[in-house]
C-alpha cells in the first residue's frame, strides 16, 4: 500500500448537499444518513470532497452541478441519489470511491460546456453561495425563460459590471448573480436573480425550475392520495414540515445544535409517533429555540411582513416570528387540531407559496447576503407545490 493510498482512505467525508427540484423526498434521507454517520455537511464546495445531489438532476440544474463538482479539489466524489431507499447505498458506494480515489461515477457523466464562468467568479460575496450559470430557463409555476444582461464583456470572456446610480445618487458597479438553485439550504427549483450594487440587492427576480413530472409534493402526500391519511398521520406530516422549516433557518442563522435536533425530531415525526423521550427532547428544543436572546437579536426586522388582506397568516412579522410559529406547529396534537380538509388545505397551502415567491423581489431589496439568506430560510417556500399548481392549470 502507498502512502497516497493509505491517506485517501483515511481522508474525513465532508459533504456537500444541494436538492433538486423534486428532490425533498431524497434530502430528507439524505441528510439522516448524514446525521447517522456522524459527518459534518457543508454549505460551500470549496470545503467539501463529496458532492451529494438529492433528486432527479435535470437540464440546467444537473449541467450546473457538474460544474460545480468539477470546481472541487481532490480528492472528491459525488453521489446522485433519486430515491430515498437508496440513500444508505449510494452514500457509502459515493465514499468508497472517495477513499479509493476513483469517482467512477463522474467518469460517467462529461461536464456541460458553458459560455459564463460560475457567479462565485463574478461576485466576491456570493463566493460561497451562487453555482448557477449567468443564463438559465425557468420552467415552473407560470414564469418563462429569460436571458440575462451581462453588460459589458471583456476578450476572454469575463463579464464586468455596469454601472447605475444606487439610493444615495452615487455611481457604483452593478452586477447580476443568480442565488440558486445549486445551494445548500435553499427551497428546491427556486433560482433568484439579483442585482448588486456594492453589497447590497438593487433588484431581485424570482423564477422556479419545475419538477420531474412523475414527482408529487412531498410534505402534501397526506393530503394528496386517493384515500387521504387520517388526522393522526396528516398532524405529524405538519409538525414534521414545520420541524424541517425551523432546522433550515437555524442552520443559516449558526445554531447547527439547534438544527440537527429538529431534523432528528423530524424523522421521529416521518415514521411514527414520537416516543416520550422524543416529545421530551422536542419539548426542550422549543424552550431552548423560543427562549434564546441571541437568536431573536439575530432575526429581529429580518423579512418583515405587514398584515394585509391578501398576506398569508402564517408569514406576518419577521423571521422570527415565523420560527416561533414552527416551534408551535412542532407539536402534532396542535396541528392535528388546526389541519383543514385535504382540498382546502392544499390551496392555502399553494397560494401561501405563490405569494412568497411574488413577493421575494420586495423583501431582498437593500438586503445583504447574509441578510438574504436569512429571509429566504425564513419564508422556506416549498416550490414543489407551484409544479403541483402548474400541473393542474395545464390539465384544467
Amino acid at each position: 500500500m502507498g502512502l497516497s493510498t493509505w491517506l485517501r482512505g483515511r481522508v474525513a467525508v465532508v459533504p456537500f448537499v444541494v436538492t433538486a427540484p423534486g428532490g425533498t423526498a431524497a434530502r430528507v434521507a439524505v441528510e439522516r444518513e448524514i446525521r447517522e454517520h456522524g459527518w459534518r455537511q457543508v454549505d460551500s464546495p470549496a470545503a467539501a470532497d463529496l458532492l451529494v445531489i438529492a433528486g432527479a438532476a435535470e437540464h440546467e440544474f444537473g449541467s450546473s452541478a457538474d460544474r460545480v463538482f468539477e470546481s472541487m479539489s481532490m480528492p472528491r466524489a459525488r453521489a446522485r441519489i433519486t430515491a430515498p431507499e437508496a440513500a444508505a447505498a449510494e452514500l457509502d458506494a459515493a465514499v468508497s470511491r472517495l477513499h479509493a480515489g476513483t469517482d467512477t461515477d463522474a467518469d460517467q457523466h462529461e461536464t456541460a460546456e458553458h459560455e459564463h464562468p460560475p457567479a462565485s467568479e463574478q461576485h466576491p460575496a456570493a463566493h460561497e453561495h451562487a453555482h448557477e450559470p449567468m443564463q438559465h430557463t425557468s420552467g415552473g409555476a407560470g414564469h418563462g425563460g429569460h436571458e440575462h444582461d451581462m453588460g459589458t464583456m471583456t476578450p476572454g470572456g469575463l463579464a464586468m459590471a455596469d454601472r447605475a446610480d444606487d439610493r444615495d445618487g452615487l455611481k457604483l458597479d452593478v452586477l447580476t448573480v443568480p442565488l440558486g438553485p445549486i445551494l445548500a439550504w435553499w427551497p428546491a427549483g427556486l433560482v433568484i436573480d439579483t442585482q448588486w450594487q456594492g453589497d447590497v440587492v438593487g433588484n431581485a427576480k424570482a423564477t422556479v425550475l419545475s419538477s420531474p413530472s412523475d414527482t408529487a409534493p412531498f410534505w402534501l402526500a397526506p393530503w394528496l392520495r386517493a384515500a387521504p391519511a387520517d388526522a393522526g398521520e396528516r398532524g405529524r406530516w405538519r409538525a414534521a414540515r414545520a420541524l424541517d422549516s425551523a432546522s433550515t433557518l437555524l442552520t443559516v442563522a449558526g445554531w447547527p445544535d439547534a438544527a440537527t435536533t429538529a431534523r432528528r425530531v423530524r424523522d421521529e415525526m416521518l415514521v411514527g409517533d414520537l416516543s416520550r423521550s422524543g416529545e421530551a427532547r422536542r419539548r426542550r428544543w422549543v424552550r431552548r429555540v423560543a427562549g434564546s436572546r441571541v437568536l431573536r437579536w439575530s432575526l429581529r426586522g429580518v423579512g418583515r411582513i405587514p398584515a394585509g388582506p391578501d398576506v398569508p397568516s402564517g408569514v406576518v412579522g419577521d423571521a422570527h416570528d415565523r420560527l416561533l410559529r414552527w416551534t408551535a406547529d412542532s407539536a402534532p396534537a396542535r396541528s392535528e387540531d388546526e389541519i383543514a380538509k385535504p382540498n382546502v388545505f392544499v390551496a392555502d397551502e399553494i397560494r401561501r407559496c405563490q405569494w412568497i415567491v411574488a413577493a421575494l423581489p420586495e423583501l431582498l431589496a437593500g438586503a445583504e447576503l447574509a441578510e438574504a439568506r436569512l429571509i429566504v430560510a425564513g419564508l422556506d417556500p416549498d416550490i414543489e407545490v407551484l409544479t403541483l399548481s402548474e400541473r393542474e392549470s395545464a390539465h384544467g
